[in-house]
């Protein structure tokens, strides 16, 4: 991953990233400048939907480099919420249901927590109907449903990998081995630090409309630009101009 990314990177007219910290390192690893422009609004609150105070939220899918295994997760995730006064509530999307592991549901079958399959189409109000949501991952840099969690008023637990707690203030962080896995001590004292302090309330939307259109603006005027340049490059009297620009007497 690191070689395609250093290969996009080098030869990538204009680099874009969404917080000040990637930007840095894109900068001392591939001496590039990234423009730093804010991720927009994905989700819109359901006025007709609440948040249950204590809820917290963890979210299964596919195990994979980046997720760890759903057992070790899910204990983690289970004694934070406990020892923080709440309660867990694992969620599944209805594609990724075979995934859930047999000790999730035998947790599940004794009343240790709740285990919600739901449609994809309703991810949003599922993260707004809790008071912390879980961010499984053990690397990463950003993330969608970080975003989706700062529309709707959920407080994020995230992994300190990457600039997760770069996107939104509300972010509190858990800290991964040295190896890249998930340290289950760290994810459930990050739980119960994030459950001791209020929900959130939804990001402003008089504020996200504004950021979207300066975002779309500023991609805009970039798209514009590197057009621009390249219409210049290809132009067919360019070498004229440059032997004009050089002065009398000048090669090529």
């Amino acid at each position: 991953m690191d070689a395609h990314l250093e290969a996009v990177l080098s030869t990538a007219e204009v680099v874009f990233t969404l917080t000040r910290g990637a930007a840095d390192e894109i900068a001392d690893r591939y001496g590039r400048t990234a423009i730093v422009v804010a991720h927009p609004a994905v989700a819109v609150p359901d006025p007709e939907l609440g948040a249950e105070r204590g809820l917290v939220g963890l979210r299964l899918s596919r195990v994979s480099a980046a997720v760890p295994d759903p057992g070790t997760l899910v204990r983690a995730a289970l004694s934070g919420a406990v020892s923080g006064g709440g309660r867990l509530r694992v969620l599944l999307d209805a594609a990724d249901e075979p995934w859930a592991g047999s000790e999730v549901r035998k947790l599940a079958a004794r009343g240790e927590l709740e285990l919600v399959v739901h449609p994809s189409e309703e991810w949003a109000a599922q993260l707004q109907q809790l008071h912390v949501a879980v961010l499984p991952e053990t690397c990463g840099s950003h993330s969608r449903d970080l975003e989706v969690c700062r529309d709707v008023g959920t407080r994020v637990v995230a992994p300190g990998c990457g600039w997760f707690a770069d996107q939104w203030s509300d972010v509190v962080s858990y800290a991964n081995h040295e190896e890249g896995r998930l340290d289950p001590v760290s994810l459930a004292a990050a739980i119960g630090a994030a459950l001791a302090r209020p929900m959130p309330r939804p990001a402003d939307r008089t504020w996200r409309e504004e950021q979207r259109i300066a975002v779309q603006q500023v991609h805009a005027d970039v798209y514009a630009q590197v057009a621009a340049d390249r219409s210049w490059q290809k132009d067919p009297v360019l070498p004229t101009l440059r032997k004009l620009r050089a002065g009398p007497g000048t090669g090529p």
